[in-house]
């Protein structure tokens, strides 16, 4: 049977399985190579970046929140700015302390040790807040207070294998901190208002009080470092592979040349692997056009090309220009099937990659459990 190509006939391509060796159908290629790599890699590069815009929005947003206090009149959602002044004669009125064992790890030839969280504490009393207008807040925390803080390390106390790691709201320090403010009596009250009564900071009625120090501006640096240093290596490879696989198959898709061509030549060779030796097939082709090129097809495209070539019918070929590089058999560009899968494989383990070092860049307040990188090298207590 022949097929229509304009003013001319050519062989069918459904009678003859022009799709080149480890080549996509035109249809797999479409989906695979535009759908999900061109368009579903593309837009999760820009969320990357989308990202990290985002947090770097809410860097500002929050900072900006924690040293704006809001106006001292009693009611929900109000943030109270000023130093810190313990009710007690203590320096501490807000810890939370870590304790954390070391875990070593071996693969192949390297070591190195983790420090994972055991136990997490919390001690919290009530404290005061004096801001920059002399006001007297007292803030009541609560054991599940919210601090943004950064910590310190210890080893002191702890055991051969452990480390302790806190975190102190201190007398003389300044924090901000966000709840709800009432009218109460409280010690100070009794003595600066005729009335007893002055203005207490409880948690919020539906949540944990945030309790915040200048260090809220550092909360997302580190995951916005991450989120751009990827976003900048995905989009390197991306372009890459697009410029190198699709791009070719697409500009070919949409503005290449439909030809004849020539059966001219074949030829097939053996390979051979560990435990395997494959025959591979080729046949060269030359257009009306003038582009000559060489593909590798299935062996028994080969046998019905080779056919061709002694009776000189023509194949339909599809190039974009004199491109011998962007040139198909058939009336449809096809994209290479091992790089697309390589492609699949490579973003799938580029995804997981990247949310498996992802959490571990986010400040310790952030996560459930707190897991550091020690170093290289096993832990054997402190020398």
């Amino acid at each position: 049977m022949l097929f229509d190509f304009g003013a001319r006939t050519a062989v069918d391509p459904a009678n003859i399985d022009l799709v080149a060796a480890n080549h996509f159908s035109p249809g797999a290629s479409f989906f695979f190579g535009v759908l999900v790599l061109l368009c579903g890699g593309g837009a999760l590069v820009a969320l990357l970046f989308v990202r990290a815009r985002a947090l770097t929005l809410r860097t500002v947003s929050e900072t900006r929140a924690a040293e704006s206090p809001s106006d001292l009149e009693p009611g929900p959602h109000k943030m109270v700015r000023g130093v810190v002044e313990p009710t007690e004669n203590e320096a501490i009125a807000v810890r939370i302390e870590i304790d954390q064992i070391a875990k070593n790890h071996t693969a192949k030839n390297n070591s190195w040790h983790t420090w994972e969280e055991a136990a997490r504490r919390t001690m919290a009393r009530p404290f005061y807040l004096v801001t920059d207008q002399g006001e007297t807040v007292l803030v009541e925390p609560g054991e599940d207070a919210f601090v943004i803080d950064e910590m310190e390390t210890t080893f002191a106390g702890c055991p051969t294998m452990g480390r302790k790691r806190y975190c102190d709201v201190e007398r003389g320090e300044t924090f901000s901190a966000y709840g709800t403010l009432v009218r109460q009596p409280h010690a100070r009250a009794a003595s600066a208002y005729r009335d007893g009564m002055g203005l207490v900071l409880k948690r919020p009625a539906n949540g944990r009080m945030y309790l915040a120090s200048a260090s809220i501006k550092d909360r997302y640096t580190q995951r916005i470092a991450h989120l751009r240093k990827w976003g900048i290596v995905s989009a390197l490879v991306f372009v890459a592979f697009q410029a190198i696989f699709v791009a070719p198959y697409l500009a070919t898709a949409l503005f290449g040349t439909r030809d004849l061509a020539t059966v001219v030549h074949h030829r097939s060779w053996v390979t051979h692997n560990k435990n395997s030796t494959t025959t591979h097939y080729a046949v060269s082709v030359f257009t009306e056009s003038g582009v000559s090129f060489e593909r590798e097809v299935t062996s028994p495209a080969y046998a019905d090309l080779g056919t061709l070539e002694r009776t000189g019918e023509k194949v339909p070929t599809v190039h974009l220009g004199d491109s011998d590089y962007a040139a198909y058999l058939g009336d449809r560009p096809t994209l290479n099937g091992i790089a697309v899968i390589l492609g699949l494989c490579s973003g799938i383990g580029a995804i997981i990659g990247f949310f498996a070092t992802y959490r571990t860049k986010k400040a310790w307040y952030d996560r459930d459990k707190v897991s550091d990188h020690g170093g290289t090298g096993h832990y054997y207590g402190v020398k």
